[in-house]
Protein backbone atom coordinates (compact mmCIF):
# COMPACT_ATOMS: atom_id res chain seq x y z
CA UNK A 1 0.00 0.00 0.00
CA UNK A 2 2.88 2.35 0.79
CA UNK A 3 4.23 1.82 -2.77
CA UNK A 4 0.88 2.53 -4.45
CA UNK A 5 -0.31 5.47 -2.34
CA UNK A 6 2.96 6.76 -0.95
CA UNK A 7 4.48 6.45 2.52
CA UNK A 8 2.87 9.72 3.62
CA UNK A 9 -0.67 9.00 2.44
CA UNK A 10 -3.21 9.17 5.29
CA UNK A 11 -4.44 5.65 4.52
CA UNK A 12 -0.88 4.29 4.63
CA UNK A 13 -0.33 5.87 8.01
CA UNK A 14 -3.69 4.55 9.21
CA UNK A 15 -2.68 1.01 8.24
CA UNK A 16 0.65 1.50 10.00
CA UNK A 17 -1.25 2.39 13.15
CA UNK A 18 -3.40 -0.72 12.76
CA UNK A 19 -0.26 -2.86 12.52
CA UNK A 20 0.92 -1.37 15.80
CA UNK A 21 -2.46 -2.14 17.37
CA UNK A 22 -2.26 -5.79 16.29
CA UNK A 23 1.29 -6.20 17.58
CA UNK A 24 0.29 -4.67 20.91
CA UNK A 25 -2.74 -6.96 21.20
CA UNK A 26 -0.43 -9.95 20.62
CA UNK A 27 1.76 -8.87 23.52
CA UNK A 28 4.66 -7.96 21.23
CA UNK A 29 5.21 -4.65 23.01
CA UNK A 30 8.71 -3.94 21.72
CA UNK A 31 7.74 -4.34 18.05
CA UNK A 32 4.55 -2.36 18.59
CA UNK A 33 6.51 0.44 20.25
CA UNK A 34 8.93 0.63 17.32
CA UNK A 35 5.98 0.82 14.91
CA UNK A 36 4.37 3.62 16.92
CA UNK A 37 7.66 5.53 17.19
CA UNK A 38 7.92 5.49 13.42
CA UNK A 39 4.26 6.49 13.09
CA UNK A 40 4.68 9.42 15.48
CA UNK A 41 7.65 10.70 13.48
CA UNK A 42 5.69 10.38 10.22
CA UNK A 43 2.57 12.07 11.57
CA UNK A 44 4.55 14.94 13.08
CA UNK A 45 6.42 15.45 9.81
CA UNK A 46 3.38 15.19 7.52
CA UNK A 47 0.54 16.63 9.58
CA UNK A 48 2.22 18.41 12.50
CA UNK A 49 2.47 17.70 16.22
CA UNK A 50 -0.92 19.20 17.13
CA UNK A 51 -3.16 16.89 15.11
CA UNK A 52 -5.33 14.67 17.37
CA UNK A 53 -4.17 11.59 15.43
CA UNK A 54 -0.55 12.48 16.18
CA UNK A 55 -1.34 12.89 19.86
CA UNK A 56 -3.17 9.54 19.82
CA UNK A 57 -0.15 7.82 18.26
CA UNK A 58 1.99 9.22 21.08
CA UNK A 59 -0.49 7.83 23.58
CA UNK A 60 -0.34 4.38 21.95
CA UNK A 61 3.45 4.51 22.06
CA UNK A 62 3.39 5.25 25.79
CA UNK A 63 0.96 2.37 26.32
CA UNK A 64 3.40 -0.02 24.63
CA UNK A 65 6.30 1.34 26.65
CA UNK A 66 4.36 0.68 29.86
CA UNK A 67 4.03 -2.97 28.82
CA UNK A 68 7.77 -3.46 28.44
CA UNK A 69 9.99 -4.77 31.22
CA UNK A 70 10.92 -1.85 33.50
CA UNK A 71 8.92 0.39 31.20
CA UNK A 72 6.85 2.26 33.77
CA UNK A 73 9.18 5.23 34.27
CA UNK A 74 9.76 5.77 30.51
CA UNK A 75 5.99 5.55 29.98
CA UNK A 76 5.37 8.02 32.81
CA UNK A 77 7.81 10.48 31.23
CA UNK A 78 6.16 10.03 27.81
CA UNK A 79 2.67 10.57 29.23
CA UNK A 80 3.77 13.62 31.24
CA UNK A 81 5.12 15.22 28.05
CA UNK A 82 1.95 14.27 26.15
CA UNK A 83 -0.27 15.59 28.94
CA UNK A 84 1.53 18.94 28.87
CA UNK A 85 1.01 19.24 25.12
CA UNK A 86 -2.61 18.09 25.23
CA UNK A 87 -3.44 20.55 28.01
CA UNK A 88 -1.94 23.36 25.93
CA UNK A 89 -3.51 22.26 22.61
CA UNK A 90 -6.85 20.72 23.62
CA UNK A 91 -7.46 22.09 27.10
CA UNK A 92 -7.44 20.50 30.55
CA UNK A 93 -11.02 19.24 30.29
CA UNK A 94 -10.78 17.62 26.84
CA UNK A 95 -11.64 13.88 26.90
CA UNK A 96 -8.23 12.96 25.43
CA UNK A 97 -6.45 15.01 28.10
CA UNK A 98 -8.45 13.29 30.83
CA UNK A 99 -7.69 9.92 29.25
CA UNK A 100 -3.97 10.62 29.25
CA UNK A 101 -4.17 11.47 32.95
CA UNK A 102 -5.89 8.09 33.46
CA UNK A 103 -3.07 6.20 31.74
CA UNK A 104 -0.37 8.28 33.44
CA UNK A 105 -1.72 7.56 36.90
CA UNK A 106 -2.15 3.88 36.07
CA UNK A 107 1.58 3.63 35.32
CA UNK A 108 2.34 5.70 38.40
CA UNK A 109 0.45 3.14 40.51
CA UNK A 110 3.10 0.53 39.65
CA UNK A 111 5.87 2.58 41.25
CA UNK A 112 4.03 4.73 43.83
CA UNK A 113 0.49 3.45 44.44
CA UNK A 114 -0.33 5.90 47.22
CA UNK A 115 0.58 8.87 45.01
CA UNK A 116 -1.59 7.35 42.28
CA UNK A 117 -4.51 7.10 44.74
CA UNK A 118 -4.41 10.85 45.34
CA UNK A 119 -4.16 11.62 41.62
CA UNK A 120 -7.02 9.29 40.72
CA UNK A 121 -9.23 10.93 43.36
CA UNK A 122 -8.67 14.26 41.59
CA UNK A 123 -9.25 12.71 38.17
CA UNK A 124 -12.54 11.16 39.28
CA UNK A 125 -13.67 14.58 40.54
CA UNK A 126 -12.79 16.16 37.18
CA UNK A 127 -14.47 13.39 35.17
CA UNK A 128 -17.63 13.74 37.27
CA UNK A 129 -17.63 17.49 36.66
CA UNK A 130 -16.90 17.31 32.93
CA UNK A 131 -18.41 13.98 31.82
CA UNK A 132 -20.88 13.16 34.58
CA UNK A 133 -20.86 10.63 37.40
CA UNK A 134 -22.42 7.89 35.26
CA UNK A 135 -20.15 8.22 32.21
CA UNK A 136 -18.29 4.96 31.44
CA UNK A 137 -14.94 6.78 31.61
CA UNK A 138 -15.75 8.13 35.06
CA UNK A 139 -16.67 4.64 36.25
CA UNK A 140 -13.46 3.27 34.71
CA UNK A 141 -11.33 5.80 36.58
CA UNK A 142 -13.16 4.88 39.78
CA UNK A 143 -12.20 1.25 39.11
CA UNK A 144 -8.55 2.23 38.76
CA UNK A 145 -8.82 4.24 41.97
CA UNK A 146 -9.99 1.08 43.72
CA UNK A 147 -7.15 -0.88 42.13
CA UNK A 148 -4.65 1.71 43.39
CA UNK A 149 -6.12 1.56 46.89
CA UNK A 150 -5.57 -2.20 46.88
CA UNK A 151 -2.00 -1.81 45.59
CA UNK A 152 -1.21 0.83 48.22
CA UNK A 153 -2.67 -1.26 51.04
CA UNK A 154 -0.89 -4.47 50.04
CA UNK A 155 2.39 -2.58 49.56
CA UNK A 156 2.04 -1.10 53.06
CA UNK A 157 1.20 -4.53 54.51
CA UNK A 158 4.17 -6.19 52.77
CA UNK A 159 6.53 -3.49 54.07
CA UNK A 160 5.33 -4.10 57.62
CA UNK A 161 5.69 -7.86 57.19
CA UNK A 162 9.25 -7.60 55.90
CA UNK A 163 10.40 -5.11 58.55
CA UNK A 164 7.89 -4.98 61.45
CA UNK A 165 10.24 -3.00 63.66
CA UNK A 166 10.67 -0.19 61.12
CA UNK A 167 8.47 2.85 60.66
CA UNK A 168 7.22 2.57 57.07
CA UNK A 169 5.82 6.07 57.26
CA UNK A 170 2.29 7.42 57.37
CA UNK A 171 -0.99 5.84 58.43
CA UNK A 172 -2.31 2.62 56.93
CA UNK A 173 -3.81 3.33 53.48
CA UNK A 174 -7.58 3.17 53.03
CA UNK A 175 -9.04 -0.25 52.28
CA UNK A 176 -10.16 -1.00 48.73
CA UNK A 177 -13.23 -3.14 49.53
CA UNK A 178 -15.65 -0.23 50.25
CA UNK A 179 -14.61 1.52 47.02
CA UNK A 180 -15.13 -1.65 44.98
CA UNK A 181 -18.51 -2.33 46.60
CA UNK A 182 -19.82 1.16 45.84
CA UNK A 183 -18.56 0.95 42.26
CA UNK A 184 -20.12 -2.47 41.63
CA UNK A 185 -23.49 -1.12 42.79
CA UNK A 186 -23.23 1.87 40.42
CA UNK A 187 -22.02 -0.23 37.49
CA UNK A 188 -24.85 -2.73 37.89
CA UNK A 189 -27.33 0.17 37.88
CA UNK A 190 -25.76 2.09 34.97
CA UNK A 191 -24.11 -0.58 32.81
CA UNK A 192 -25.88 -3.78 33.85
CA UNK A 193 -24.82 -6.81 35.85
CA UNK A 194 -23.41 -8.62 32.79
CA UNK A 195 -21.35 -5.74 31.41
CA UNK A 196 -17.65 -6.66 31.11
CA UNK A 197 -16.66 -3.66 33.27
CA UNK A 198 -19.08 -4.72 36.02
CA UNK A 199 -17.81 -8.27 35.90
CA UNK A 200 -14.18 -7.09 36.07
CA UNK A 201 -14.94 -4.90 39.09
CA UNK A 202 -16.71 -7.78 40.83
CA UNK A 203 -13.55 -9.81 40.33
CA UNK A 204 -11.52 -6.88 41.70
CA UNK A 205 -13.79 -6.76 44.76
CA UNK A 206 -13.27 -10.48 45.30
CA UNK A 207 -9.51 -10.02 44.96
CA UNK A 208 -9.58 -7.19 47.51
CA UNK A 209 -11.52 -9.39 49.93
CA UNK A 210 -8.90 -12.10 49.43
CA UNK A 211 -5.93 -9.76 49.86
CA UNK A 212 -7.38 -8.18 53.00
CA UNK A 213 -8.45 -11.54 54.48
CA UNK A 214 -7.14 -12.50 57.90
CA UNK A 215 -7.47 -16.14 58.87
CA UNK A 216 -8.88 -19.21 57.15
CA UNK A 217 -12.53 -18.22 57.53
CA UNK A 218 -12.06 -14.94 55.64
CA UNK A 219 -9.97 -16.71 52.98
CA UNK A 220 -12.86 -19.13 52.42
CA UNK A 221 -15.26 -16.19 52.04
CA UNK A 222 -12.91 -14.64 49.48
CA UNK A 223 -12.62 -17.95 47.63
CA UNK A 224 -16.41 -18.17 47.36
CA UNK A 225 -16.62 -14.61 45.99
CA UNK A 226 -13.86 -15.28 43.47
CA UNK A 227 -15.52 -18.48 42.26
CA UNK A 228 -18.86 -16.73 41.77
CA UNK A 229 -17.21 -13.86 39.89
CA UNK A 230 -15.31 -16.35 37.72
CA UNK A 231 -18.44 -18.33 36.83
CA UNK A 232 -20.25 -15.18 35.70
CA UNK A 233 -17.23 -13.94 33.72
CA UNK A 234 -16.88 -17.26 31.91
CA UNK A 235 -20.59 -17.36 31.02
CA UNK A 236 -20.48 -13.86 29.48
CA UNK A 237 -16.92 -13.54 28.14
CA UNK A 238 -15.93 -17.16 27.51
CA UNK A 239 -13.24 -19.25 29.22
CA UNK A 240 -10.32 -17.86 27.21
CA UNK A 241 -10.95 -14.15 27.75
CA UNK A 242 -7.94 -12.37 29.35
CA UNK A 243 -10.11 -11.09 32.21
CA UNK A 244 -11.23 -14.65 32.94
CA UNK A 245 -7.64 -15.88 32.96
CA UNK A 246 -6.66 -13.05 35.31
CA UNK A 247 -9.48 -13.92 37.72
CA UNK A 248 -8.37 -17.55 37.62
CA UNK A 249 -4.87 -16.41 38.60
CA UNK A 250 -6.28 -14.47 41.56
CA UNK A 251 -8.38 -17.46 42.60
CA UNK A 252 -5.34 -19.74 42.40
CA UNK A 253 -3.36 -17.47 44.74
CA UNK A 254 -6.24 -17.59 47.20
CA UNK A 255 -6.56 -21.38 47.00
CA UNK A 256 -2.81 -21.85 47.54
CA UNK A 257 -3.18 -20.05 50.87
CA UNK A 258 -5.95 -22.50 51.84
CA UNK A 259 -4.90 -25.79 50.22
CA UNK A 260 -1.43 -25.72 48.65
CA UNK A 261 -1.73 -28.94 46.65
CA UNK A 262 -5.07 -27.98 45.12
CA UNK A 263 -3.71 -24.52 44.33
CA UNK A 264 -0.61 -25.90 42.63
CA UNK A 265 -2.75 -28.16 40.43
CA UNK A 266 -4.92 -25.17 39.43
CA UNK A 267 -1.81 -23.08 38.77
CA UNK A 268 -0.34 -25.69 36.42
CA UNK A 269 -3.64 -25.86 34.50
CA UNK A 270 -3.69 -22.07 34.22
CA UNK A 271 -0.16 -22.04 32.80
CA UNK A 272 -1.23 -24.44 30.04
CA UNK A 273 -4.25 -22.31 29.18
CA UNK A 274 -2.30 -19.07 29.16
CA UNK A 275 0.36 -20.62 26.94
CA UNK A 276 -2.37 -21.80 24.55
CA UNK A 277 -4.30 -18.52 24.49
CA UNK A 278 -1.59 -15.88 24.98
CA UNK A 279 1.57 -17.72 23.97
CA UNK A 280 4.52 -18.87 26.10
CA UNK A 281 6.30 -15.50 25.95
CA UNK A 282 3.37 -13.30 26.96
CA UNK A 283 4.04 -11.34 30.20
CA UNK A 284 0.97 -12.85 31.90
CA UNK A 285 2.08 -16.37 31.00
CA UNK A 286 5.58 -15.70 32.28
CA UNK A 287 4.24 -14.24 35.54
CA UNK A 288 2.22 -17.42 36.12
CA UNK A 289 5.26 -19.61 35.46
CA UNK A 290 7.27 -17.45 37.88
CA UNK A 291 4.54 -17.81 40.49
CA UNK A 292 4.70 -21.60 40.17
CA UNK A 293 8.48 -21.58 40.59
CA UNK A 294 8.29 -19.29 43.63
CA UNK A 295 5.57 -21.38 45.26
CA UNK A 296 7.56 -24.57 44.78
CA UNK A 297 10.76 -22.94 46.00
CA UNK A 298 9.07 -21.66 49.17
CA UNK A 299 8.28 -25.22 50.19
CA UNK A 300 11.62 -26.69 49.15
CA UNK A 301 10.13 -28.66 46.24
CA UNK A 302 12.68 -27.37 43.74
CA UNK A 303 16.11 -28.99 43.69
CA UNK A 304 19.02 -26.99 42.31
CA UNK A 305 22.08 -28.91 41.11
CA UNK A 306 25.55 -27.61 40.44
CA UNK A 307 27.07 -28.09 37.02
CA UNK A 308 25.70 -27.94 33.51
Amino acid sequence: MGTQLGEDHPLTLSVKGSVGNVLAAMGRSFEAAETYRSLVRDRERVFGPELPETLQARNNLALCMSGERDGHWPAIEAWEALLSDQTSILGADHPLTLETRHYLFTSLSRVDPQAAVEQFRLLVEDRERVQGSEHPDTLRSRENLADCLLLAWTSHRDQLASAPSLDVGGPEPDRAVPEYRALVADQERVLGADHPDTLRTRAGLAEAIAMEAVGLEQLEVAKDELQKALIDQESVLGPDHPSVLYTRHTLVMNVIAIDREEGLSMLQALILDRERVLGPDHPNTLSTVLQLAETLAEQGDMVFEDGA
